[in-house]
């Protein structure tokens, strides 16, 4: 993916290389890895998938408020 990034905006590739890897590489890779049957099928932030747990996000940090 990142080959192919780099050949897609050099200077040769033109104006519309980075759409074109968006076209033919990252939207066919992101599909691949986010399929029910793919790599990453198991990951989720869904609180409604008993299965998996929710990971917690850490509180916002407030300006001028000392620890």
């Amino acid at each position: 993916l990142w080959l192919a990034w780099q050949q897609f905006t050099a200077t040769e590739a033109g104006l519309p290389g980075p759409s074109t890897w968006h076209r033919d590489h990252l939207d066919q890779t992101l599909a691949h890895l986010r399929a029910p049957d793919g790599p990453f099928a198991a990951c989720t932030t869904s609180a409604t998938r008993p299965n998996h747990r929710v990971l917690a996000t850490p509180a916002p940090e407030q300006a001028g408020v000392a620890a």
